[in-house]
C-alpha cells in the first residue's frame, strides 16, 4: 500500500487515497462531516484505517457522475464501454464487476451517450461564463492533498481517557478536482452532479447539508499550510450540473460568508478528532442522559393550533 511521509500536493489512484496512505489515521472533509452530524463513535466506524472491517462505498450507482467527471477533469479513472443496454444480463454483471476490480468505470452505452451530452453542456457553459476554464502549465486534476498539524490540546469531549495515544500531531487529507495556481490566485473547482436541481434555492440548502462549505475550508486550509505565502488568496468554484436533459450548470463562487461558516465547523471537528486521536477514545453522542427539546417548526405548529407550551406547562393561547 502507498504511504506519504511528506506533506504535499500528490497525483495518486483513487484506491491509494481512500485507503488513506498518511502516517497515521488522517482527517478528511466526510469523516468531518460525520463527527459534526453524528459522533465520533460514527467517524471512526467510516474510516479505513480505524475500523478493520471497512468496506469501501459501492460507486456502481454513480457511473454516469464518475464518466462525467473524468471527461471534465481530463484525468481519472479509465472508462471500460460494456456492449449491453442495462446490468440484467449476467455477462454484462460479470464484465462490470472485472471492470471495477481493474479500477475502471464500467460504462453502458446509454451512460457513456449521456456523459458525452453533459460534458458538452457543461463546457458550453463555461465558454460563456467569467470564471476562466483553461489548460496549461499550473493546473491540477484530481490532486490528493496531505499535510500535518499540532493537535490541540483543548479537551473537546465530556469523557475521560482510557487509553493514551503518542500523537502529538495530527494528519489531514483531501482530493481537489481541479487547482489552478496563477500568480496571485489559487483557484480550487469542485465538480458535483445531481438528479435534483442545480437552482440557486436548492443548492443553497446542500452547501450545509452535504458538507460543501467544509469542504471548502479544508481546501483552503491545506493550501495555506502548504503555500502560507499564498493564504487568503483561494478561491473556491463549485459547479454544479444536473443529470437530466437539458443537463444544465450552475456556477457558484463562494463568499466570505460562507467560507467562515465553513471554517467554524471545520475547526470544531478538527479539535474533537484531535482530541480523539490523542486519547484513543471515540465516544457516542453523549455519556449523560440531557434533555431534548421539540424542533422550532413544532413549536410554532402547536402555537398556530393555539396552544402555548413554551413555559412548560399545556396552556391555551389567549
Amino acid at each position: 500500500m502507498l504511504q506519504l511521509k511528506v506533506p504535499g500536493l500528490y497525483e495518486i489512484e483513487d484506491a491509494d487515497y481512500f485507503s488513506d496512505p498518511c502516517p497515521q489515521p488522517s482527517l478528511t472533509q466526510s469523516i468531518a462531516k460525520i463527527l459534526l452530524d453524528r459522533s465520533p463513535m460514527h467517524a471512526a466506524y467510516a474510516h479505513p484505517r480505524l475500523n478493520p472491517q471497512h468496506q469501501p462505498d459501492d460507486d456502481k450507482k454513480y457511473d454516469t457522475g464518475n464518466v462525467c467527471h473524468a471527461m471534465l477533469m481530463g484525468r481519472g479513472r479509465e472508462f471500460h464501454l460494456i456492449d449491453a443496454d442495462d446490468w440484467r444480463t449476467k455477462a454484462a454483471r460479470e464484465e462490470r464487476e472485472t471492470a471495477i476490480g481493474k479500477g475502471k468505470i464500467p460504462c453502458l452505452r446509454k451512460t457513456m451517450t449521456r456523459g458525452l451530452a453533459m460534458h458538452h453542456a457543461a463546457l458550453e457553459t463555461l465558454r460563456n461564463c467569467d470564471i476562466e476554464w483553461r489548460e496549461g502549465s499550473g493546473i491540477h486534476s484530481e490532486v490528493a492533498m496531505v499535510w500535518e498539524e499540532k493537535a490541540s490540546q483543548a479537551n473537546a469531549l465530556p469523557t475521560k481517557a482510557k487509553k493514551r495515544s503518542k500523537a502529538r500531531t495530527i494528519w489531514l487529507r483531501t482530493k481537489m478536482d481541479r487547482c489552478v495556481f496563477d500568480k496571485n490566485t489559487i483557484t480550487v473547482f469542485d465538480y458535483k452532479t445531481t438528479a435534483m436541481s442545480a437552482a440557486d434555492s436548492d443548492v443553497s440548502r446542500r452547501i450545509y447539508d452535504q458538507g460543501w462549505d467544509v469542504q471548502a475550508a479544508m481546501h483552503a486550509r491545506g493550501l495555506a499550510a502548504l503555500h502560507p505565502l499564498m493564504a487568503g488568496c483561494t478561491r473556491h468554484v463549485f459547479l454544479v450540473q444536473e443529470t437530466e436533459p437539458p443537463y444544465a450548470m450552475n456556477v457558484f463562487e463562494f463568499p466570505e460568508s460562507v467560507m467562515t461558516g465553513g471554517r467554524v465547523r471545520l475547526q470544531r471537528a478538527i479539535t474533537t478528532w484531535a482530541e480523539c486521536t490523542r486519547t484513543n477514545t471515540w465516544p457516542a453522542y453523549c455519556t449523560r442522559a440531557h434533555p431534548i427539546f421539540y424542533p422550532g417548526w413544532a413549536l410554532q405548529k402547536l402555537e398556530a393550533e393555539g396552544y402555548a407550551v413554551a413555559s412548560g406547562e399545556l396552556e391555551a393561547a389567549e
